[in-house]
């Protein structure tokens, strides 16, 4: 399995939490998902994907039609699945970390950079993000050869956990690079 993030966008750039608020993808939002498309199409050897999935929310489907046209696919190739979406950050959503911790100084009490997404009052918790990837990765089978995900960086960090088996708090500390293809192997997970 191939798991690449979307490229970076608006909010990205303005320092607000995105969730399930939606931005475009920047200029270089889409350079990252032309980089992508390059690294794939070097990966897959001339060979079509199996299925290029991506999150249901605009930025994960605007990168996935670049990786795409990268690959030789058609745009109408690509499949969306809920269950890749970002974590659901409630009435934070939109909101950059400075707003939050003033607005919600006791759900912010004890939260370090890699767990206060799941504070928000409204949205989820690691639990819930954890079981409906779980429900998708079941879902896609064992075979995950020339499978292309295109998610986002939280959600992300949990999939790959879940993958590889290590503990939510490390997983969460995994790298959230937009320009890396992230191999999901024997399950074991390569950076390129």
């Amino acid at each position: 399995m191939f798991l690449v993030l979307h490229g970076e966008t608006e909010l990205n750039t303005a320092g607000r939490a995105q969730g399930r608020c939606d931005s475009r993808l920047t200029e270089k939002g889409r350079r990252e998902g032309e980089v992508l498309g390059h690294k794939l199409r070097d990966l897959l050897n001339g060979a079509p994907p199996r299925n290029l999935i991506s999150s249901t929310l605009g930025r994960c489907y605007a990168t996935a039609a670049i990786v795409a046209e990268g690959i030789g696919v058609a745009p109408d190739a690509i499949t969306t699945d809920r269950r890749l979406d970002e974590v659901d950050l409630g009435v934070w959503e939109c909101l950059t970390k400075k707003e939050i911790k003033q607005g919600w100084p006791e759900e912010m009490k004890g939260a370090t950079d890699y767990d206060w997404y799941f504070r928000a009052p409204g949205g989820e918790r690691y639990t819930d993000v954890e079981r409906r990837l779980r429900d998708w990765l079941q879902s896609v089978g064992d075979d995950h050869a020339r499978l292309i995900v295109v998610g986002h960086g939280i959600a992300s960090c949990v999939l790959r956990g879940l993958y590889t088996g290590i503990a939510p708090e490390r997983a969460l500390q995994l790298d959230v690079d937009r320009d890396a293809v992230f191999v999901l192997d024997a399950k074991d997970v390569a950076k390129i």
